[in-house]
Order: structure tokens, then sequence, then C-alpha cells
């Protein structure tokens, strides 16, 4: 058994489960080579210079090579290869610049395909449903190879970088989800539930040492202590809810709640999301940091009392999966109020593990946050980090990674 790993960019900052679950997976031995769509040279991870390095990229796009590929697989098996391009072209997509994205993508992907078979690799396994499935599923069909792939989040299937959903989730041999919310909501789009894993993104909790915020703790004894720092984290992007947040800061600055907020990343939005902080007199008590490297981050996320996480569904239907930062901030100690969205209630559960708030509700958001300031539950933080110790550790969830494959791999 020798998979192909095939992701965007495994060097992208937010990527570290990625990065985990790669190293995990071949400390249990299996044998995995890395394929990539890009180099991404700017905003690299600092710990992900060896797998960037290593792996083999389609972009820039080598012609000849390209060409020849095509020609190959054309000469070696016409019918074949014919079937699959008119599939690419016949792909139920709503409009023609989408079918000739897959088209390419076809073209593309052959190269890819020879290299795979050179290397002798039996299953290619793609991140997200973006490109790299694209890529996936063409050159599992050149090389006459089963492909496979982990769904991260759900959305509307008209998403740009989202072309040929069905096709993908009809041809994938089996597909890992990150939530039960995913099997529903791919189930709906189009039957998928019978080849369907959940298995969670995993988590090294060696790296999260797990203390109970000191303003929580002091709070809950009775005491007076620092102000309540509240933390955000991630892309500036509709998704993220990250203007609700701000709008919430507001809401708690008017109720003569003492706290910071401290914001971590940057993204599309970033202009926007500053001029509304602005513009709200929030300089006092909102800070921007910036992208942070992942030390910083959990340097971070150690000092804070509560992460804000009010991801929303977008208007083009475009949704989070099981964001990391609530993971990570269960594991570390910190409390987490998060909206009522996508995978997210499969883990934030309102009183024991954290408090739910309804979607684009920067109300809803500081009610929750004073909930928390004005009856702190440690016990509701412990729950929250045996929960993350039975369900995210990376050493349990690249075993059921490594038994899926295998499963799959013996039954061809």
């Amino acid at each position: 058994m020798k998979i192909a790993y095939l992701t965007n960019c495994f060097g992208t900052q937010s990527h570290t489960f990625m990065r985990r679950e790669i190293r995990a997976l071949r400390q249990l031995g299996v044998d995995l080579t890395l394929y990539g769509i890009h180099k991404d040279e700017d905003g690299q991870a600092a710990d992900a210079k060896d797998l960037v390095d290593e792996t083999h990229y389609l972009y820039p796009v080598k012609k000849i090579a390209t060409v020849s590929a095509n020609i190959h697989y054309f000469l070696r098996k016409p019918m074949d290869y014919l079937r699959g391009l008119w599939k690419a072209f016949t792909s139920p997509e709503f409009s023609l610049p989408r079918r000739a994205k897959m088209v390419t993508h076809f073209f593309l992907a052959a190269p890819m395909a020879r290299h795979m078979e050179a290397v002798g690799i039996t299953h290619i396994h793609a991140q997200f449903l973006n490109v790299s499935s694209s890529v996936a599923m063409f050159a599992a069909e050149h090389a006459g190879i089963p492909f496979s792939v982990t769904v991260h989040s759900a959305g509307s299937y008209k998403a740009a970088d989202t072309v040929g959903l069905h096709q993908k989730l009809q041809s994938a041999q089996f597909l890992i989800m990150i939530s039960h919310y995913n099997v529903n909501y791919y189930d709906a789009v189009t039957p998928c539930r019978d080849k369907s894993y959940v298995v969670r993104c995993g988590m090294n909790l060696d790296d999260f040492t797990f203390q109970t915020s000191p303003r929580l703790t002091a709070l809950a004894e009775g005491q007076i202590s620092r102000k309540t720092r509240l933390l955000g984290v991630g892309r500036f992007v509709a998704k993220k809810g990250f203007r609700y947040l701000i709008e919430m800061a507001d809401l708690l600055k008017q109720r003569g709640v003492d706290f910071e907020l401290r914001i971590l990343g940057n993204g599309p939005l970033d202009s926007e999301l500053r001029t509304l902080a602005g513009q709200l007199q929030l300089g006092n008590c909102v800070t921007f940091l910036g992208q942070k490297s992942t030390a910083e981050v959990r340097a971070e996320m150690a000092q804070a009392d509560i992460v804000v996480v009010p991801s929303v569904t977008t208007d083009t239907g475009d949704m989070e999966g099981l964001p990391v930062v609530i993971m990570e901030a269960m594991a570390t100690g910190a409390a987490v109020v998060a909206s009522t969205h996508a995978g997210i209630p499969e883990i934030v559960i309102t009183g024991e593990t954290g408090v739910l708030t309804e979607e684009r509700s920067p109300q809803s958001l500081a009610d929750a946050v004073c909930q928390i300031i004005d009856k702190p539950s440690i016990e509701m933080l412990n729950r929250a980090r045996k929960l993350i110790e039975e369900n995210f550790n990376i050493a349990i969830v690249a075993q059921q990674r490594q038994d899926i494959f295998r499963r799959h791999h013996q039954a061809k």
C-alpha cells in the first residue's frame, strides 16, 4: 500500500492539522508520497519546510510533459481516455466555464498520474473538495487506481472551487468526513453515506498544556482578577464571521464589561474589519495582531480566557467544517463561545463543553461571553479537554485513517 497525499499546498499556516496527520501516519509505517497543486512561497509555516520541499507540484505546468502524458494515456487505452474526457466535459455543472475547468484538470492530471505510476502509488487521497480532489480524481482515472477525499467543510456546490462535486462524490472509493453534519449534508447532494467515515482532525496533545483560565478560576472562587481576555483566530473571510465578533465587542463595551479582544489572522476582509472597529471606536479594547506563527497562536491561546468562534453560512452557501481553533482552545483550557453552525454543535455543547450562540448575532455572542464571566465553570473546561483527549488525539485519529486505507486496499 503506497498512498499519494494531495492538497493545494502543505505549507499553509492554517494546515497544521494536515502536517500532524502526515507525520503520525508515517510513524505508523504508512508509505506516503506528497503531491501539491502549487508551492506556497509566501506565508509558509515554520514547521512545514521539510514537507513542502519533498512535495511534487502540478504548477508551474510543464507543457511538453503534459502533452506527452495525455498522448501516452490516449494510446494506451484510447476508449477509456475518451470516455474520461467526455465524462469531464459532461459533468453535471451549470455553466460552460465550469465544465471547461473540469476538462483542464483532466489534461493537467495526466503527468501527475504518470509520476504516481512510476513510483508505485496504489491509492490517491486528496484533502478538500477543491482543485486537489479534481486532479486526484482524474489522475486516478488515468492511472487506473482508486482515490478518496477528506471532506472538511460543507457549502454550496456552486462555489468557485468545488467544480465537479457530484462526480467526485460518486467516483471516490470512500470519503472521510470530519463531522456527522458533513455526512448528512453531502448525502443529500448525492447518496454517499454508505462510503463515508467520520474521522476527526487529529491533535498532538503534548503540544497543548491544559491550564484553566486564571481569570475564570479567580471568578469561580469569588476573587477579582485582570480584565477578561477574549481571542479570535482565523482568516479574514466571510464564513469566519469576524464582523459579528467586532460588533459583539461594541455591545460588551456598552455594557461596561472589562475586557480586551485580541484578533489573530489576515485575509481579504482585513481593511473592512479594521475600518469597522475604528468606526465603533474600539481601539482601546480590540487589537489586531495580524498573521502569527503556530507557536505564537498557541501562546495567545494559553493566555486567553474565552475563544470566540462566530462562524456563519455566507450568502453563497460557503460554510465552515469543524474549526481547528475550537479543539485547540478546549485542549488548552480556554472557554469556547461558538455559533450553532455546521459540525460545531457536535463538540460545543452549551453548559457541557462551551456555549453555543445564534449565527450572525452579536447580541447572542455578547450574552454568551457574559454568561461565562458571570457563572464560570471550571468543570466545563475539564469536560471540554476530556472530549478532545477522547476524540481528537492524533495517535487515535491516525490509526483510524490507517485502518480505513488498509480495509479498502485489502478489498480491491
